[in-house]
């Protein structure tokens, strides 16, 4: 006996390659590593990977299908949270890009407008009763924590000055060379900012990204 045997055969043979997958899955990852991950920063990236995107985790292997839609917007509404939110939104700006790359058969947006059924009560503080974004210290507030870190922690009071009296993320102010400040040292651009993610000084800060605009901190006397 040899291979010369089955060799009739070879004519009826038919290879079968599996076809792309066009799962809930494929449209995050394709959406994500072609759209958002080359433009986005260390920092945010890291926001994606860590919080939103592993929200979508348990539907990956389903369809872009209306049952999909149901059984997730099921999940989300019985525990509504902004990064259940953001998800939602990533999957509408994914489809979307979708049809627009010409990667689905062009057909209304499943997820359009879901993000806007997330609602949540955000985080109180018990003190105040503020919600969590709007809570800020009083003057009387940030005085006292900044004396306190000069009497207890003195190693510590000009950083804890500096961001009180700047406003600057903390990233921003340890990106800050001499170069930053003017030679009469009467003003501090921010042009950068330090990830702590990728421990990196990257280019441009949030601020940067929402007006286009590097921003300028004049020091009075």
């Amino acid at each position: 006996d040899n291979l010369n045997q089955y060799m009739p055969w070879k004519q009826h043979l038919i290879i079968v390659r599996p076809s792309e997958i066009k799962n809930i899955g494929w449209l995050i990852d394709g959406y994500y590593d072609t759209v958002l991950a080359p433009t986005l920063k260390a920092s945010t990236q890291y926001s994606y990977q860590k919080i939103i995107i592993p929200r979508l985790d348990p539907y990956r292997d389903r369809s872009i299908s209306n049952d999909t839609v149901d059984a997730m917007m099921h999940d989300f509404l019985s525990a509504p949270s902004l990064s259940r939110k953001n998800a939602l939104s990533l999957l509408e700006r994914a489809f979307d890009w979708a049809i627009q790359r010409e990667k689905l058969t062009p057909k209304p947006n499943p997820f359009k407008g879901l993000k806007t059924q997330i609602r949540f009560t955000p985080r109180v503080n018990p003190l105040t009763g503020m919600a969590a974004e709007y809570i800020g210290f009083t003057r009387v507030e940030r005085d006292l924590i900044i004396d306190t870190f000069r009497l207890d922690k003195p190693a510590y009071y000009p950083i804890v000055y500096f961001l009180f009296h700047t406003g600057c993320r903390h990233g921003e102010a340890f990106a800050l060379t001499w170069d930053d400040i003017s030679p009469d040292f009467g003003q501090i651009y921010f042009t950068k900012t330090y990830s702590s993610t990728s421990k990196n000084v990257l280019q441009g800060t949030k601020t940067d990204k929402k007006n286009g605009q590097s921003r300028t901190q004049i020091l009075l006397p």
